[in-house]
């Protein structure tokens, strides 16, 4: 009998990197030609989910993305190692999350980024993959989302004994100074 195929579950961003290459990177206010224009899919939930995906496990990741092509090539990216896209949510009025990074002639870089529609991931869209959660071996959550979309993700695994790994980055919305009122299970494992 074939082993088992393990079941992971993972809770996470997703964004498209856009790279520029260019001599120096500018100053404020500054314009300067660029060289080559790369992008790529990326973010913790990606990444993870791939990671998972070439482990061998049967991999689910619940995200939310914009509409356009940046969703599709997210899509289309996970679709490619296997991992199940179910629950990559599209998100109405948001764009998908982007980083723009300028890289300079002697390596260094500096980038922005901008969650879109990371931050519309909620409680709702963890309902929507809850049995996916209670099947799973393995739930992974990354904390850089909405505090909601964690504390749910949280919760749901619980409820089913869902083993869970927590990525404790902080929640988007919460700043370096600010008080946080996440229930004490958000910062220990089941």
């Amino acid at each position: 009998m074939p082993p088992r195929t393990p079941k992971v579950v993972v809770v996470g961003a997703t964004y498209v990197d856009m790279a520029i290459r260019c001599d120096q990177i500018p100053a404020p206010g500054q314009s300067i030609p660029g060289s080559g224009f790369e992008y790529s899919p990326t973010g913790p939930g990606l990444n993870q989910s791939i990671e998972a995906a070439l482990c061998g496990c049967d991999v689910h990741l619940i995200s939310k993305v914009g509409r356009g092509l940046f969703s599709q090539t997210i899509k289309h990216t996970l679709e490619q190692y296997n991992v199940n896209t179910e629950f990559v949510f599209n998100a109405q009025v948001k764009n998908t999350g982007a980083i723009v990074t300028l890289v300079n002639a002697v390596g260094e870089n500096a980038s922005c980024t901008s969650p879109g529609a990371n931050m519309a991931l909620n409680q709702q869209d963890i309902v929507l993959a809850e049995q996916s959660i209670a099947d799973a071996d393995i739930c992974l959550i990354h904390g850089q989302l909405p505090q909601e979309a964690i504390v749910a993700a949280i919760r749901c695994a619980g409820i089913y004994g869902t083993k869970t790994i927590l990525n404790p980055a902080r929640p988007m919305e919460i700043k370096a100074n600010q008080q946080t009122d996440l229930p004490l299970e958000y910062f220990s494992a089941n």
